[in-house]
């Protein structure tokens, strides 16, 4: 089993889920620094929750405004992570087509199949 770089903080997608509260309270309890992504840090009376968790731990907190669904926009959250635990789902209210904006489009690697960015396309094809 890999072991987690105690001194790189950790990206928490979606951080204010059920799931994601979780896990916060795991790492923050074994001392790791969050890096908390959320629709909007603003809104503290949603934030409440997980910061008593890390008031109560050995580890620490940061928030990072992150939008699923717009491109970069994890980047500064991802800054000397080591790793990601992405437990965002994106959720709207406004859908047309629930089939072709959720469940038809295809995320496709280049031909060699290789780590690179997955890019979003229509196409179907896949390695």
């Amino acid at each position: 089993m890999t072991e987690i770089n105690p001194d790189a903080p950790i990206l928490v997608t979606g951080a204010t889920g059920y799931l994601a509260g979780v896990i916060i309270q795991q790492l923050l309890d074994k001392g790791h620094t969050v890096h908390a992504a959320v629709r909007d840090p603003s809104k503290t009376d949603k934030l409440q929750y997980l910061n008593a968790i890390a008031d109560a731990s050995d580890g620490s907190i940061r928030y990072f405004k992150a939008d699923l669904t717009t491109s970069g926009a994890y980047s500064e959250g991802m800054a000397g992570c080591e790793l990601v635990i992405h437990t965002a789902s994106p959720f709207t209210l406004a859908v047309d087509d629930p089939q072709k904006t959720w469940l038809t489009r295809r995320w496709t690697a280049p031909p060699t199949c290789s780590p690179a960015p997955m890019k979003p396309t229509a196409s179907n094809a896949s390695c």
